[in-house]
């Protein structure tokens, strides 16, 4: 066996185990979903260090090692002297796991070394992309439908449910950017999972991703008879697409429930956590909690939930420090697609600029530094792979 079959059949192995572990509930593995845990965190660990020690990293894995090293810090210093919160609300009052933090974190950050190492030694090339593409998109569409299992709801396609893992099928969008083919199939796909998730933020980001596809589809023709075909079809699309709204419009009083509380103004009850934490942050008196936050899930204990947005859960939690080391790994996020945008390959720096784009826009209203998934991970990783030829430390 070559170097590089091994490493693709380890790549393919480790995004196997990602894959069950995401769909455990539809598979009936919880028990087993324990182990493929403990081994995709180890597995990943490992791939970080080595990726740490072998490679002339890029901007963007630079702000990735303070950021991932800064939630290190809080997350062990709460799981060892931090205090247990409850999440409370109206209808939920549970008990959060201290290890939770670091669980979620690690589960979105580390796989970024993961493929980023895998990319780097070739993995991926235009067909595995597509072969991945496929494959991750089969298993979102069973992670739609085990989240609902997961929580006793009712699978219903006509009126449709609030469901999170609408948010999974986003970074496919930038994935399939990076080829041509059955593009058009993949986006709809994509599409439709979007709206039935009925995500209001996975919705406009999602509606913005396609908006760009389109665009693309049109501006990479090259004489003018491809680009009048290449308008025309984009036309067909937006009207089958259409259609298809509005007959999920009419068909579920559950999207017109939702899109007339949205027209309404009523934004879940956000608007009042946002603007509780952020007074709260402001009016902080003591200059160390100001610049170092209040410790890991410290929004849960003062308000018994999550901020729903990146900027004030840092804060927080991170203070002054949280805000600046995350704005710096956007920072060297924009600049690294700022390079890629030189390249012949413009796909690449589309991709990658997508997930930039959802990924800050998601951080206002969600949380993104928890959301990116491995799809998320083997785009980033294929687009730094070509920033760097000779991307080896020398020792």
């Amino acid at each position: 066996m070559t170097k590089y079959t091994y490493h693709c059949r380890m790549c393919a192995i480790y995004s196997v185990a990602w894959a069950l572990y995401s769909i455990q509930s539809f598979l009936g593995i919880s028990s087993l979903a324990k182990f493929l845990l403990v081994f995709i965190i180890v597995f990943s660990a490992y791939k970080m260090v080595y990726v740490i020690s072998k490679y002339k990293l890029e901007r963007f894995m630079k702000g990735l090692n303070l950021l991932f090293f800064m939630f290190t810090i809080y997350g062990l210093l709460y799981y060892f002297f931090g205090e247990t919160y409850y999440v409370r609300g109206q209808y939920v009052n549970f008990e959060v796991p201290k290890f939770y933090y670091l669980k979620y974190v690690y589960c979105s950050l580390l796989p970024i070394y993961v493929y980023y190492d895998y990319a780097k030694k070739g993995v991926f090339t235009q067909e595995s992309l597509f072969r991945y593409a496929i494959f991750f998109i089969s298993i979102s569409i069973l992670g739609f439908f085990s989240y609902m299992l997961g929580r006793g709801m009712e699978i219903d396609i006509e009126n449709g449910m609030t469901n999170n893992m609408a948010y999974r099928f986003l970074p496919i969008l930038a994935l399939i950017f990076l080829f041509k083919r059955w593009r058009i199939a993949l986006m709809l796909i994509c599409f439709v999972f979007v709206m039935m998730g009925l995500k209001r933020g996975a919705i406009a980001v999602g509606s913005i991703y396609i908006f760009i596809h389109l665009r693309y589809m049109i501006k990479e023709q090259k004489s003018s008879s491809r680009k009048l075909l290449a308008f025309l079809s984009v036309l067909a699309l937006l009207v089958v697409m259409s259609v298809f709204v509005m007959r999920f419009y009419e068909s579920s009083s559950y999207f017109q429930s939702r899109l007339s509380a949205t027209l309404e103004g009523d934004a879940s009850g956000r608007d009042v956590i946002y603007t509780y934490l952020y007074n709260y942050y402001m009016k902080e008196a003591n200059p160390f909690v100001f610049i170092f936050g209040n410790g890991a899930d410290a929004t849960v204990r003062i308000i018994g939930n999550y901020a729903h947005n990146d900027w004030l859960e840092l804060a927080i939690n991170q203070g002054a420090l949280g805000i600046s080391v995350y704005l710096l790994f956007y920072v060297c996020w924009y600049k690294d697609w700022r390079k890629l945008r030189d390249l012949p390959e413009k796909g690449i720096s589309g991709a990658f600029g997508l997930l930039l784009l959802g990924s800050f826009l998601s951080s206002w209203f969600s949380m993104a530094y928890t959301g990116f998934t491995p799809v998320s991970a083997i785009v980033i990783g294929y687009s730094l792979s070509k920033l760097q030829k000779n991307s080896f430390r020398r020792i």
